[in-house]
């Protein structure tokens, strides 16, 4: 299983802490250490990235115009009294948190040379 020589199944009465490979490794160990090199690895919002997409393919796009873009639904947007902090999309997630998000994505974007500053130069004011 995985390249470690533990039993095919556990032994009735046995937790993961008392069952150990050749190594002396417990199973307990092993679950967590593949927990914590998955855990980097978690798959984005796919709207975040058309989000992303739409705002490097037109950088004259407000970022809420490209969290639209992408497929972010905010139900309220039109109505004027209400600032990035009231505005909530369908899962309730403010608008003000998705344009940050958004920045960030296009920052770290811009930090390993996938595109230059004058792209993304447009944030719309976050």
């Amino acid at each position: 299983v995985g390249g470690f020589d533990f039993p095919p199944r556990k032994e009735k009465g046995k937790n993961d802490k008392q069952i150990r490979d050749s190594d002396n490794v417990t199973l307990f160990q092993r679950k967590n250490q593949l927990s914590r090199r998955l855990r980097g690895r978690r798959m984005g919002d796919p709207r975040m990235s058309l989000a992303v997409a739409a705002k490097l393919e037109r950088p004259g796009l407000s970022m809420v115009e490209a969290l639209l873009a992408g497929g972010f639904v905010f139900p309220n947007l039109n109505e004027h009294a209400l600032c990035d902090r009231k505005v909530r999309d369908t899962e309730n997630v403010t608008l003000f948190s998705r344009k940050k998000e958004l920045g960030k994505k296009l920052q770290e974007l811009e930090r390993i040379g996938c595109i230059n500053a004058k792209d993304s130069t447009s944030t719309g004011g976050l």
